[in-house]
Formats: structure tokens, C-alpha cells, sequence
């Protein structure tokens, strides 16, 4: 019996009253077990630099078949809080599992799309937000940190079970509370600064929580690399930073990171040494290893077999990529095999990558990506521009775009696709017809203006 393939391409984005079909992203997903993920999506297929734009969280495994896509709120209701990022902003938008596996939490802001320059905006008018996403699809934002991050970046938030957050980012000299690790219990409005004192101390980056200890990425001099915040997971003011794995020669800007058994993986986004550092435990602190080059953001990882394998946002632009990096290497070297996983759509980003709420990650090892399905467009669609195909309300006959559908290993494909908001597209007001030569034609009627993704799935 063959393994079944599928691919999914994010095809479709529908702007005001045109739509635009954007480039494809592939995924292919395999018949064993593989990890689920999370990646946090920000965009809405038009907007760049830092205006706001909603954020989503699109779910996927380590195969790169794509999965459920729960969107965040951008209005606020009750007590829930609009939650959105900036457009192409690389250091927001960081994505953590809980210690207990059963959500995943990001930092943001309460404003509205389309709001300009977030990281610049004074809180509390516009106040940091923490979202925790369940494993149901449940979204919670009613966490606030009243002037925390004022003026400046909340980059990253942790939890152990949802029920108190820690919060990590730029904190600035002046703002109350100021500090670079805020703690709140979930719902609250009112955090204590746990990590403050002068701009080193007041200015850290990515927060997590590995063995019941709480860490903290900076760029900060004394502390530039990992850090532990006091002992265990302190709730109260006045917790120590202690470097316990420091940046490499040559890197800087220490973002996300990952622990894989007796393995550790950091980030660094600047420098002629910039990539993912590995490093071994020695005692309590960790040696670095090895750098794979690259320009790395999200980062998640776990012992696989005799190997680590890493889950990890490539490149700081929209159109950017997630990938899995299987590393092979002793305690003296980063041997990595790297697989693309999945590409962002032009005018979205990947930000963030975690393990899926609800998934408690094991230590087998992994498989080799499968083969997958392939889809091409043609050059120009019609009434397009770039790749982006126009369709225009109350239009009889719509532009479509073509393109050819293939299996390198001969197998029959199916091809399904829905909309992402049928408010704007509804799912019959879509057409994708596929010639028994693999040649395809889809076309959409807006029923609204608005923003819709059209995802084709392909399977074997």
C-alpha cells in the first residue's frame, strides 16, 4: 500500500475587492507519527514594514503537512483583548509550549490593523498582550501588562500550565513596571517586574522554561547569550540574571532556544558568526560547540534517537521559511541535514515555531521527508499582478489562474480547496478544475470585500 503524500499551498489572498493568488507553500506529511507543531503566522497578505497586522497560529507536522489555522483577535470583546504584531518585524512574535504541553503562548499588542510603528506606541494606551492558545483551538487574551514594554519590543512569554505568565522583552528605563522579565497570573493587569535595574538588566529578549527553570535570552553586556533568572521560576522582584551560555566569538543578539537532552541550541540573528550555536552541558553551565550558519529566529528542538532534531524559522522577511534541521553531530560538532517544511506566503511571516499544544514531544528518532506532490503557476495570470490574480465583486467572469499539478512518482493527485473566510469567499464560490494531464485552472467570486486564503491541498 502506498504512503499517502499531500501537499498544501496557501494560494489566495483576497484584498478589499480583488483578490491576489500568492506564491505556493508546500508541505508533505507521512503515514508514521510525526511531531506537531505550531508556528505563528503574521500578516494579511498586503501590508509591510510595521503597521499591525492580525497574527495566526497555523498548526503543522514535522512532515509539513499543514493543519488547522486559528486566528487571533483583532477587536477587542469582554475581556478578550485585540491581539496583533508588526507586519516585518523579526523580533516579535516568539512561540513557547507550556512546561505542562498543553498550550502555546506569544507576546503582543492591543491594536487594531492597520495601527502604525507597535514597538513605538506607549502602554498603557496601547497595552502588551499575552495570548495563550489551547490544544481545541481555545484562545485566551485577557492578559495585560499595564505600562510594561512601553515604547519597546515584548518579544516572548512563558507558562508553565497557564494559570501565571513571564513575559520577556525591552523594558526600557523609565516605564512602570520597567524590567526585562514581567511576571502576571492569567487575566491580570498588574505585573511585577522580576528581572529590572539598569539598561543590561532592563533590556532582554526570549523567556522559557526547561527542567523548572526559567531562562532568558540578551544581547546585553555580562549577560549576552542564555540566561538563567533566579532559582527555579521566581515570581518576585529582584531575580538574578546568571550567564550560563555565552554567545560564541563573533555572534550576537541571542533570540529563541531549544533543549535537546544534553544539548543546547541558540539562536543568534547578528554577527559574522550568526546561525544556531550548539553547546554541551558542562555542570551547570553549557559549552559552545558548533555554529550552523544562518539566519534563524523561532527554535524549537528534542533528543531524536542518537541525533537532535530541530524545528526552526529561517530568514527575518516576509515569504520566509520554517524548516527541520536533523543534527547528526558528536559533542564537537553541528552536523545538520536541513528540509524546508513549509514558505511563507509574500506578505505574511513565520515568527515563531513550538510544539503544538496538546503534544508531549518523545525521543525517537525522525524519518526522511517524503516526496511530495508539486504545483507550478504559470509565469502571468491574466488581470494579475506579479502572482496575484484580481477578482472584482459583482463580476460575471473573473480572471483564473493556471498552472500544472504533478507527482514525481506517478501516483493520481487530489486536489481539494476551501476558503479561510466565506464571509469573503465562500467555499462554492470557488472553482479549481484539474485536466487529466495534471493542467489546472482556479478561479474564486468574492462574495464581500475583506482578505480570504484560498489553501489547495494536494494528496496522493
Amino acid at each position: 500500500m502506498p504512503i499517502p503524500r499531500s501537499l498544501s499551498f496557501g494560494l489566495a489572498a483576497l484584498v478589499a475587492a480583488s483578490a491576489a493568488i500568492v506564491a505556493p507553500q508546500a508541505a508533505v506529511a507521512a503515514d508514521a507519527p510525526a511531531d506537531q507543531l505550531a508556528v505563528s503566522v503574521v500578516g494579511d497578505g498586503a501590508t509591510t514594514g510595521n503597521d499591525a497586522v492580525p497574527v495566526a497560529i497555523q498548526l503543522l507536522d514535522g512532515q509539513g503537512e499543514l493543519g488547522d489555522t486559528i486566528a487571533l483577535p483583532t477587536t477587542d470583546a469582554g475581556d478578550q483583548h485585540a491581539f496583533t504584531l508588526g507586519a516585518n518585524r523579526d523580533q516579535q512574535g516568539a512561540l513557547q509550549q507550556s512546561a505542562d504541553h498543553r498550550y502555546v503562548t506569544l507576546g503582543g499588542y492591543d491594536a487594531a490593523p492597520g495601527s502604525g510603528s507597535l514597538n513605538d506606541t506607549a502602554a498603557p494606551d496601547t497595552l502588551r498582550v499575552i495570548a495563550r492558545i489551547g490544544s481545541e483551538g481555545d484562545v485566551d487574551t485577557a492578559t495585560t501588562l499595564a505600562g510594561g514594554f512601553s515604547l519597546r519590543h515584548i518579544r516572548g512569554t512563558a507558562t508553565v500550565d497557564g494559570t501565571r505568565y513571564w513575559a520577556g522583552g525591552h523594558g526600557g528605563v523609565s516605564t512602570a513596571p520597567a524590567g526585562s522579565v514581567l511576571t502576571v497570573e492569567a487575566g491580570g493587569t498588574t505585573p511585577t517586574a522580576v528581572v529590572s535595574g539598569n539598561s543590561n538588566l532592563n533590556n532582554g529578549r526570549v523567556v522559557d522554561i526547561h527542567d523548572g527553570q526559567l531562562y532568558l535570552t540578551s544581547d546585553r553586556s555580562g549577560f549576552s547569550g542564555l540566561n538563567t533568572v533566579g532559582t527555579g521560576i521566581p515570581t518576585a522582584a529582584g531575580a538574578p540574571l546568571t550567564l550560563v551560555a555565552a554567545a560564541p566569538a563573533g555572534a550576537s543578539v541571542a533570540h529563541d532556544f531549544a533543549f535537546a537532552g544534553e544539548h543546547l541550541y541558540v539562536g543568534y540573528t547578528e554577527g559574522a558568526n550568526e546561525g544556531i550555536a550548539k553547546y554541551r552541558r558542562t555542570g551547570a553551565t553549557w559549552t559552545w560547540v558548533d555554529t550552523l550558519p544562518g539566519d534563524f529566529w523561532g527554535l524549537e528542538a528534542r533528543p531524536a534517537g542518537d541525533d537532535s532534531v530541530l524545528y526552526a524559522v529561517r530568514g527575518l522577511n516576509q515569504g520566509n521559511e520554517i524548516v527541520r534541521i536533523v543534527d547528526s553531530g558528536d559533542d564537537s560538532a553541528f552536523t545538520a541535514q536541513t528540509d524546508v517544511l513549509a514558505t511563507a506566503a509574500p506578505q505574511t511571516a513565520f515568527r515563531g515555531v513550538a510544539f503544538a499544544p496538546g503534544f508531549e514531544p518523545g525521543t525517537d528518532a525522525v524519518g526522511p521527508i517524503l516526496a511530495k506532490p508539486t504545483l507550478s503557476w504559470d509565469v502571468r495570470v491574466p488581470g494579475g499582478a506579479g502572482s496575484a490574480l484580481a477578482a472584482v465583486l459583482g463580476q460575471d467572469t473573473n480572471p483564473a489562474a493556471t498552472g500544472v499539478i504533478a507527482d514525481a512518482a506517478g501516483e493520481a493527485v487530489t486536489a481539494t480547496v476551501t476558503s479561510s473566510n466565506p464571509a469573503v469567499v465562500p467555499d462554492e464560490a470557488i472553482r479549481l478544475d484539474v485536466a487529466d494531464d495534471g493542467s489546472f485552472r482556479l478561479a474564486a467570486t468574492p462574495a464581500a470585500t475583506g482578505t480570504a486564503v484560498l489553501p489547495v491541498h494536494l494528496r496522493t
